[in-house]
């Protein structure tokens, strides 16, 4: 709601318009996030002063460091005050917030998630909501399509369009078939004895490693009934996958599910999850992201374009696993285990999703040891969908 004629929050005299106003306590420091109106300098923008106060000494904002953008900002009382004015888009105030209180780390209290004023629904239509959780999928699965169609006008590619069309299709059956039914095998067996309940995807309810056997599956009936190479085919969709990765955990944060274990650590990102109880938590969902949607991406990206690994049939599929797989393990012991399986983790020292990573990480090492040790192809071209994989060399 738009307030008129109120003064500036660090007490200034001007008056201002203000749109809202987000508090973050942090023991005895003080934050108040205030928005000041639109930017004139950028359309569709607000302008928004941070004004932070700190009990100690020590003040993350320098003083002087800010650039004065109005009257106010000129006088004494700016100067003697630390204050750093921000242009954001609206409706950002959870993003700004949260790398606010990161900044200060001269107190500590954890974060709570309500605060960020997040929503597992982006689309409410009243009679139909769409949730950001299917947004992740629908949109990693169009970037996957949009990077192998990038991937396969390169010379030497294993497949052409009209079988990456049919991978599109096959593939998007095998995620969602092979996520729900390895999420009822793995953690959920009760959903088997219950087909009701087993298709309500809208509930909740999907597995990486089920959705993985499901595309390899998909992989291996078009390369079957194309003719095509399995191992070559598997290297370019593994370059594709970790967009998707790295939406589908960020919306795990975003429904507030997923969360990690108790911590007492004094990190400014751990917070408080809704139903996980009053104790701080790891913001497990996060480290997954970056890890095996940013970081995995990253590398595999940069072993396509800047190197020649595709040429080594196995070895991007193999870097996949294995990245996967340590990435998966080691935030496993941030991640609170499924409740349904926390007394097997407690019994076998490790998660089920720790358990799955091993047999990927095997195969993973499998096939990039197979890579290394065989020669690369000698091929300058090799025509989309040779028999066998057979190369042609010009």
């Amino acid at each position: 709601m738009v307030r008129r004629g109120g003064k500036h929050p660090a007490g200034g005299g001007q008056p201002v318009h203000h749109l809202g106003k987000i508090p973050v306590k942090l023991g005895q420091h003080g934050l108040a996030i205030t928005p000041l109106g639109p930017d004139p300098t950028s359309p569709g923008r607000s302008r928004v002063c941070c004004v932070i106060r700190f009990a100690s000494r020590v003040c993350p904002v320098p003083e002087g460091r800010a650039r004065p953008r109005c009257a106010w900002h000129k006088t004494k009382q700016f100067r003697r005050k630390p204050f750093v004015s921000i242009s954001i888009l609206q409706g950002a105030w959870p993003l700004l917030s949260l790398s606010a209180v990161a900044a200060a780390t001269t107190g500590y209290q954890p974060l709570h998630w309500e605060s960020l004023g997040l929503s597992p629904i982006a689309i409410d239509l009243g009679f139909f909501a769409i949730k950001w959780y299917s947004l992740a999928y629908l949109v990693g699965i169009m970037l996957a399509y949009f990077q192998l169609g990038r991937m396969i006008r390169q010379p030497g590619a294993p497949l052409a369009q009209r079988h990456a069309d049919d991978l599109f299709f096959y593939a998007t059956l095998g995620i969602i078939l092979g996520g729900r039914l390895g999420y009822a095998v793995f953690y959920a067996p009760e959903l088997l004895t219950n087909p009701a309940r087993l298709i309500r995807l809208w509930e909740g309810g999907m597995s990486f490693h089920g959705g993985l056997i499901g595309t390899v599956l998909a992989i291996a009936w078009v390369a079957w009934r194309g003719g095509l190479n399995f191992v070559r085919t598997c290297d370019y969709i593994a370059v594709c996958v970790a967009p998707g990765l790295f939406l589908g955990r960020c919306a795990n944060f975003v429904n507030g599910e997923l969360w990690g274990r108790v911590t007492d650590s004094k990190v400014p990102w751990v917070m408080v999850f809704p139903g996980a109880g009053p104790l701080p938590r790891h913001p497990s969902q996060l480290y997954e992201a970056l890890l095996e949607g940013l970081v995995l991406g990253i590398v595999l990206f940069v072993l396509f374009w800047r190197t020649r690994a595709r040429w080594r049939p196995g070895l991007l599929v193999g870097i996949f696993a294995v990245g996967y797989a340590l990435a998966r393990f080691t935030v496993e012991f941030y991640r609170e285990p499924d409740a349904q399986l926390l007394d097997f983790a407690m019994r076998s020292g490790l998660s089920m999703g720790q358990w799955l990573t091993l047999p990927m990480m095997a195969i993973g090492l499998s096939f990039i040891i197979r890579a290394v040790v065989r020669p690369p192809l000698a091929v300058s071209f090799q025509p989309a969908g040779q028999p066998n994989g057979q190369t042609v060399v010009s």
